[in-house]
């Protein structure tokens, strides 16, 4: 066939050569049966008369049943189109009513008539014969334009089409015999009636060798042809479906299997390779897109404020009493009721709150100050609340004071309950402490119990709050506005409240704004001196490290759980808050600016109707006019995810199949890899309770050591209860040693199953927190992602012990290095119920547990 046939190319050719047609040594080409017609898809190029090959039959079967199932495709929807459309079945319904109450109409006059024949009413009994009569003809009528309907309904109209159910052709039940005849004797009816008998004859064969004996078996085959199944090829891979593609035979005869292990893992290190790439390329300087507002109601920065120095004045002043108070060490009642005694002053409900919270590392007791500022024009449904806390957020809570915010505050209430344009409630308040005290106050004012908390009910109350304000002002004057705006467990607010905040920020404060704290002109990239010119001055690398900078705080915060500031306690109770950070520096600007931005973005916030939601909540906010949404950067993730799911779905199959040598040669050659030579797969238990069992032991091994960290003596001894912790950990996994399978040929190894749970336990897990918290996902998957997919155990027990300890200390290594870290997750847990504690103890260390076991117990080959 083709060049060869006409003596162009010399057709050395063999049975494992690309232009053999396999369909052709199995039988029949189905190809060869539709020549000239349009199921004729291309010419063969050769044609061998070599014998069949019988390890080509299931190839040869899966295209004939190909052929077949498109043609009953093609059958199913020539029906469909031949069906009758909606208007010709209501129709076609109508008139069969119609009949039906005309019948019932009959069938009542007939008895009628009887009823006026028996009481001698002929007359009358006459005139309902006659109308008896009109209804039959009534009935004639409809009958023959239901059948007409039927004849001529439906796509096929008045030719009365049929399909033909071999081939799919249509047929008319008008044409004569000859055209029925021609089409019968057709090649396209012929062939496909053909291949249906072909089909017919294969599943008797199946049936056959079903019910043959294993004995007839020729010996030369290999195992799994008595069942009808695919004849596995000795490379080490399970047996898979029963239809296979033909690219897949010919690369099996070349001596591999592209569906095998080295396909797979080229697939596992793609997909994590690319999610760890994916990673590093979300600060790329060509991704994302400038913020935008969103809510058309917000109008940022088109209103004139009124803030003016006298009010500034007045902030001065109030600085000053709280100065000498802090210079006379002034407790924190005393300092409440001062806030409060001002409150009052300025014409607004004020009252004080104390509490006390009983945690692991001591109590915590303060005094809370707020005031509220009812709305003129509302009845008292909706607030806005503007806070500062006693504590600045610099160095994340360390003492610095923030006077100049409580100031501010106090000047505002001043300030802002002179004007009636407020639709919404205003509330002050001034916190204790950093966190502990804002967490005291919305948890009171939104009626949830905390155990460990004992605090004043409030007294005055307020409105469901929609937004918030925090104001952090630790220096004399500054120079930038930065925004802190992650919430705790991950939450984030509005995106619309943070640009809402930067235009105004600019436009109207003349003030600009920073994500965070992090300033532009300042060095970053901290590279050697001796590096070129050309690197130090690149601007898209500048970029690309301050857009890294602000994306690495951001997970920071946010898969820790931790609030950035005083505003990420209310996210919990759906209040869209930010804090604004006045920059310290030298200057320009001060209270006069603050005041401002501080006004117009409550204006703004003033004008809503409903809460903040046409913007985003999911984003990454890498610039202060520069974001990334969702899809940008959630594929990071999942794309290591899907690679650990892969490689778990395959370890399981591989533990259900095992390669058998035939006893001759294990007799022979014991040994000779257990994977090349004439065997057969065998298959074999999976040990699924064994390894749930030891997953669920490292589990409980996790919750074990998150009741360890939170008791005070591993608190109070800094030295001691780390080195016992590890220790404790270090040796209670090895009891997984008295687990091993007492069979390696009959059940698969726990090392295997273990690990193909691990996988696919992870997997799932870091798929479910990618929509939760995208941060602490993408944590997980970074240190998860190589070391889980490639753990695997080792003939030398000295290895094996190596991988154990390394993976235990990537493990429970930060419950002795990281002590400052676990005193401050634990706190959070118990001040602010921050899950990031429990989640590393319970699930993150559990899982990278259960792949060390997988590294020390011993292999199949070991």
């Amino acid at each position: 066939m083709g060049p060869e046939a006409m003596g162009v190319a010399n057709a050395n050719l063999t049975w494992s050569d690309e232009k053999v047609c396999r369909n052709f040594l199995c039988g029949t080409c189905p190809h060869t049966l539709f020549t000239n017609t349009t199921e004729f898809l291309q010419a063969k190029e050769a044609n061998p008369n070599d014998p069949v090959f019988s390890r080509f039959q299931m190839e040869y079967e899966s295209n004939i049943f190909a052929f077949v199932d498109e043609c009953d495709r093609r059958i199913r929807a020539a029906h469909r189109r031949l069906e009758k459309t909606p208007e010709e079945n209501a129709k076609t319904t109508n008139l069969m009513r119609e009949i039906a109450e005309i019948e019932l109409a009959i069938q009542g006059g007939t008895e009628k008539i009887e009823t006026l024949g028996e009481q001698g009413k002929v007359d009358e009994s006459m005139r309902e014969m006659a109308a008896i009569e009109a209804l039959k003809s009534e009935k004639a009528d409809k009958e023959r334009e239901l059948q007409q309907l039927t004849d001529t309904s439906g796509a096929s109209g008045h030719q009365k089409l049929r399909v033909c159910d071999v081939c799919g052709a249509y047929l008319s039940v008008l044409d004569s015999d000859r055209r029925l005849a021609d089409h019968f004797g057709g090649k396209m009816h012929l062939g496909y009636h053909e291949l249906r008998n072909m089909l017919v004859k294969f599943k008797e064969e199946r049936e056959k060798r079903k019910m043959a004996p294993p004995s007839s078996v020729p010996s030369g085959a290999p195992a799994g042809a008595a069942g009808g199944g695919i004849p596995p090829a000795p490379s080490g891979v399970p047996p898979r479906g029963d239809f296979r593609a033909r690219d897949d035979f010919r690369d099996r005869d070349r001596g591999f299997d592209r569906h095998g292990p080295r396909y797979d893992y080229v697939f596992e290190f793609y997909s994590v390779s690319l999610g760890y790439l994916w990673m590093l390329s979300i600060p790329f300087p060509a991704l994302g897109q400038r913020t935008y507002i969103d809510e058309n109601a917000l109008q940022p920065g088109q209103v004139n404020t009124h803030w003016n120095w006298d009010d500034v004045h007045r902030a001065d002043r109030y600085l000053e009493a709280l100065e000498q108070l802090r210079d006379r060490n002034a407790s924190s009642v005393e300092v409440a009721d001062y806030l409060a005694t001002e409150f009052r002053r300025a014409g607004l409900s004020a009252d004080t709150q104390e509490y006390s919270f009983f945690t692991t590392n001591g109590s915590k007791t303060g005094v809370n100050a707020y005031a509220i500022f009812s709305s003129p024009r509302a009845s008292g449904t909706e607030a806005m609340v503007i806070s500062a806390s006693w504590l600045s957020r610099t160095g994340e809570g360390d003492g610095t004071l923030n006077l100049r915010g409580v100031s501010t505050v106090l000047s505002l209430a001043w300030f802002l309950r002179g004007y009636s344009l407020w639709a919404k409630d205003l509330i002050f308040v001034v916190s204790d402490g950093y966190l502990e005290g804002m967490q005291a106050w919305v948890t009171e004012y939104h009626g949830v119990s905390q155990p460990n908390l004992q605090a004043e009910p409030l007294r005055l109350s307020s409105g469901v709050i929609w937004t918030a304000l925090n104001i952090d002002y630790p220096g004399h004057s500054f120079s930038h506005l930065g925004v802190f705006f992650e919430g705790l467990n991950g939450r984030l607010p509005n995106q619309d409240l943070i640009n809402s905040f930067q235009r105004i920020s600019l436009y109207t404060g003349g003030v600009p704004m920073l994500v965070y704290d992090h300033r532009d002109d300042v060095e970053i990239l901290g590279l050697p001196s001796w590096t070129p010119e050309s690197i130090r001055d690149n601007s898209e690398l500048k970029e690309y490290a301050r857009r890294a900078k602000n994306v690495v705080r951001h997970v920071a915060y946010q898969a820790r759980g931790q609030a950035s500031g005083v505003h990420g306690l209310l996210h919990q109770f759906r209040i869209d808050a930010i804090t604004l950070f006045a920059v310290p520096a030298t200057g320009p600007h001060g209270f006069h600016a603050i005041g401002r931005i501080v006004e117009s973005t409550l204006r703004t916030m003033n004008n809503l109707l409903e809460r903040l939601h046409a913007s985003f909540f999911f984003f990454l906010l890498v610039g202060p006019t520069t974001f990334l949404k969702i899809g940008s950067f959630l594929p990071s993730a999942v794309l290591i995810s899907v690679a650990m799911m892969f490689c778990g779905l395959q370890g399981w199959v591989k533990a259900g199949w095992v390669w058998m040598l035939d006893e001759a040669q294990a007799t022979k050659d014991e040994k000779v890899d257990k994977r090349v030579g004439n065997g057969r797969w065998s298959r074999r238990q999976r040990p699924v309770l064994k390894a749930v069992m030891v997953m669920a032991a490292t589990h409980g091994l996790g919750v074990v050591v998150f009741y360890l960290l939170t008791r005070s003596w591993y608190l109070h001894n800094s030295t001691v209860a780390p080195l016992l912790v590890s220790s404790l950990l270090a040796v209670l996994p090895l009891t997984s040693l008295l687990l091993l399978p007492k069979q390696p040929a009959q059940e698969a190894p726990l090392p295997v199953m273990l690990k193909s749970l691990n996988l696919c336990l992870t997997s799932t897990v870091i798929s479910i927190l990618s929509v939760l918290n995208f941060s602490l996902a993408a944590v997980i998957a970074f240190l998860t992602g190589v070391p889980l997919c490639y753990a695997s155990s080792s003939a030398r027990s000295e290895l094996r012990i190596a991988k154990y300890m390394a993976y235990m200390t990537l493990a429970f290594g930060w419950v002795a290095l990281q002590r400052y870290e676990v005193l401050k997750a634990v706190a959070n847990w118990e001040l602010l119920g921050v899950w990031f504690a429990p989640f590393m103890c319970i699930v993150y260390a559990p899982l990278v547990l259960q792949a060390a076991l997988v590294c020390l117990l011993p292999s199949e080959s070991a």
